[in-house]
């Protein structure tokens, strides 16, 4: 133990290393502006914080680390990293949030046990295409930066969880983002976009995508095949006034624009002396929309449709169903060949309902058939008269009396 005091370097020992084998370093917030290269000779650093030190430089030496797992180099001046720093095999964070860098070393691709990068508040440009090594990684931030693209080695991560590149200069998204199955929070706001690869659809486990303050025109309607969404912001995106109908479903939250709708696809033929599914442009959930299968159909606003195109629509979209009358599907008057509207008739379904589970309902009996029913049950069930002396007694005048009047009846 004195051996390894007595050999700790004059630079090292000012700053407040006292032994060679110590795990931990925490430098942070202290007014450091060179890092020394005897750092390099702390062979069991585990940590290392240098956060918020003013540092302008990192030296190669730092390369030489080997167990380092923890690096903190967030809030400080660094132009720059040395190519060394891909020599730190068993680095799982490294945090370089809020410095000055342009670019980053190729090296950055050897981490191979790397798990969370952070890059946000820099000046890059690019990030580098070995970025797509960091097969262990779930979780990049590379916000706030200059990036004009991302590269399309970004395919490889696997197992990222986390995908955040807000406030940037993107102006396309590679489309080899669909491999990334594991992914489950995308954020691409601020930033030149106009449109959204269609892969984004394989996402089958995104829970939340951040578009909003780009120039998007549309978005894919493979938004809509994505089970587990729950949030998708698209507000400030003036250029984007159609968004697909498939986005419209329960348990989804979307944050947008006024002008921005849902997009309508109306049925035909079109007749104007059928009755209106919906005439209330108020109301807040007006504009149904159908669906048989993965298949929809808007019917709101003022539309009209038949009973035969709808049913033939049906027959079109899937094939296999074996609905022959719109009486299978809700309640409807037999006298009318029309869908009804169903805020005027009583509803029986609501937004994205399946049409093979609908069947008729039991028709209810009428008030006036309920009240004879009972009164029914009243005198069937009225208890009988019970024999005693009295109604006996009562019971045999009453027949004398009719005796006697059959007899007089007789002899006149």
């Amino acid at each position: 133990m004195s051996n390894s005091r007595s050999n700790v370097p004059q630079e090292l020992r000012n700053l407040g290393v006292r032994n060679m084998n110590i795990t931990s370093l925490g430098l942070e917030n202290t007014n450091l502006t060179n890092l020394p290269s005897s750092i390099g000779n702390l062979k069991k650093l585990k940590e290392l914080d240098l956060a918020n030190t003013n540092l302008t430089s990192i030296p190669p030496q730092i390369g030489n680390l080997k167990n380092l797992v923890n690096l903190n180099l967030n809030s400080n001046y660094l132009t720059s990293l040395p190519s060394s720093i891909g020599n730190l095999k068993k680095l799982t964070y490294f945090s370089m949030d809020g410095n000055r860098l342009s670019s980053l070393p190729s090296s950055i691709g050897n981490l191979k046990n790397l798990q969370v990068l952070e890059l946000d508040g820099n000046y890059l440009t690019s990030l580098p295409s070995s970025i797509g090594n960091l097969k262990k990684l779930t979780f990049l931030n590379s916000g706030d930066n200059y990036l004009t693209s991302l590269p399309e080695s970004i395919g490889k991560l696997t197992k990222l969880e986390v995908l955040r590149s807000s406030d940037n200069h993107l102006e396309s998204v590679p489309r080899q983002i669909g491999n990334l199955k594991n992914l489950q929070f995308i954020g691409l706001a601020a930033n030149r976009l106009t449109s959204i690869p269609k892969e984004i659809g394989k996402l089958t486990k995104l829970e939340i995508i951040l578009l909003g303050f780009n120039k998007l025109t549309s978005l894919p309607d493979e938004f809509g095949r994505l089970p587990n969404l729950t949030s998708i912001y698209i507000h400030s995106n003036p250029n984007l006034r159609i968004i697909p109908r498939t986005l419209d479903r329960p348990g989804l939250s979307i944050t947008k624009n006024r002008s921005t709708r849902f997009e309508h696809i109306p049925l035909r033929p079109v007749q104007r002396r059928n009755v209106p599914l919906n005439t209330n442009r108020n109301d807040p959930i007006s504009g149904y929309n159908f669906s048989v299968g993965n298949n929809a159909v808007n019917l709101g606003y003022n539309r009209y449709v038949t009973e035969k195109s709808l049913l033939n629509w049906i027959k079109t979209k899937k094939p296999s169903t074996n609905i022959t009358n719109i009486n299978t599907l809700y309640s409807l008057d037999p006298n009318r060949n029309i869908v009804p509207n169903p805020f005027t008739r009583q509803p029986l379904f609501r937004r994205n309902i399946n049409f093979v589970k609908f069947v008729k309902p039991n028709k209810p009996n009428a008030p006036n058939t309920l009240a004879k029913n009972l009164n029914k049950m009243k005198i069937n069930n009225k208890p009988k008269t019970p024999n005693t002396p009295k109604t006996i007694r009562k019971k045999a005048g009453n027949a004398a009396q009719s005796r006697r009047t059959n007899v007089n009846n007789n002899n006149r």
